[in-house]
């Protein structure tokens, strides 16, 4: 069984590989683009779905609830950002009206 905490995902290609070469008498590496090849794509797929699913069984409420925080913060930091970047402009605006009235007066 696999938690995301402990253990990392396997290599799907690898394992869909192995399944794929099951009960053949030698072990055959498929050339990109052949139908071996998207068969093997194929295999690798459902097994991609298969873990991916094991991982939302046994996700905790608590990482779910981190993962809402996370989303949350991003956006308030999206919106800090763009106050900032907006009163960086204005700033700009202020200094080159400035730089303008003094190259007048002069």
């Amino acid at each position: 069984m696999l938690t995301k905490s402990t253990e990392r995902k396997p290599n799907t290609w690898t394992l869909a590989l192995k399944k794929f070469n099951e009960g053949k008498p030698s072990y055959l590496m498929p050339r990109r683009g052949t139908p071996e090849f998207f068969e093997v794509k194929k295999i690798q797929r459902e097994i991609v779905q298969r873990i991916n699913q094991e991982f939302k069984e046994h996700s905790s409420p608590a990482e779910e609830v981190k993962e809402e925080v996370k989303e949350e913060v991003k956006e308030e930091v999206k919106e800090e950002v763009k106050e900032d970047v907006k009163e960086a402009e204005r700033f700009e605006q202020v200094k080159r009206k400035r730089k303008h009235r003094r190259t007048r007066v002069k």
